[in-house]
């Protein structure tokens, strides 16, 4: 029971029609704290981000045979949920007992629908995944049912259960700070950032400090209430002291 899980975390790669000259590539702050999630319940972590990797098929059946993950976890946004699908049915293919999740907004969006469409994934997380993620990989290490788990989406046989919609954090100082080791930082040195500011030129960091939105504009699929949660003045303080500690960080984004 002691023993740690090896879990793989990734970002799909962006799809090929879209104009990248207007894209701030960042590292995934979403998956870094999922990621400092897991390494909270011991788990073995490693991270692949296809946007700044190329998605090579051999490399990553290589990882996939040297780091033998049991739970692979993605994030995706709705123009790359069919790069989610085809990444996934060459993680099942090659071995079908590796536990494949998504989350993100499509599948908070769509969540039986995304099961039905992608028959490759085992769990979809709905809505924060920060808390959710930390029980299922509980339940998965002691072979427990997940019908307790709030806010998700799951195979039982051939029937696709929801179960209970979870709450929000109400306290973000209770979040790890993000999990940046997992990414290799150069990686993201030729990209932009916020516009006009390179990682050339400066040592930037992406850092959050609040979530959701007070606004109610209608192309936005907010799922969330219409308020905001901040991270306490102090808890940004720290994070932001510790990146100019270990990365010598001189410009937040």
């Amino acid at each position: 029971k002691n023993q740690k899980m090896n879990v793989l975390l990734i970002q799909p790669p962006h799809p090929e029609d879209l104009n990248r000259e207007y894209l701030s590539i960042q590292i995934p702050i979403n998956l870094a704290i999922i990621g400092a999630s897991l390494e909270q319940e011991g788990a073995n972590l490693r991270a692949a981000d296809y946007i700044v990797d190329k998605f090579i098929k051999s490399d990553f059946l290589h990882l996939l045979q040297e780091f033998k993950p049991k739970m692979v976890g993605f994030t995706s946004m709705t123009p790359s949920i069919y790069l989610v699908r085809e990444i996934a049915k060459i993680i099942k293919e090659h071995n079908k007992d590796i536990l494949i999740i998504l989350g993100g907004i499509h599948i908070t969006m769509l969540p039986k629908e995304t099961m039905k469409e992608i028959p490759y994934i085992d769990i979809g997380v709905i809505g924060e995944g920060d808390i959710t993620i930390k029980e299922i990989y509980r339940a998965i290490k002691l072979n427990k049912s997940l019908k307790k788990i709030k806010g998700i989406v799951y195979r039982n046989g051939d029937k696709i259960k929801l179960t209970k919609p979870r709450e929000l954090i109400k306290n973000l100082d209770e979040l790890p700070i993000p999990a940046r080791h997992l990414f290799n930082v150069h990686k993201y040195q030729k990209a932009h950032v916020s516009r006009v500011f390179s990682r050339n030129q400066l040592k930037i960091a992406e850092l959050f400090t609040s979530r959701g939105c007070p606004y109610k504009c209608i192309f936005c699929s907010n799922i969330f209430p219409h308020f905001v949660r901040f991270r306490s003045y102090e808890n940004i303080v720290a994070e932001v002291d510790s990146l100019i500690k270990y990365y010598k960080i001189n410009h937040l984004s």
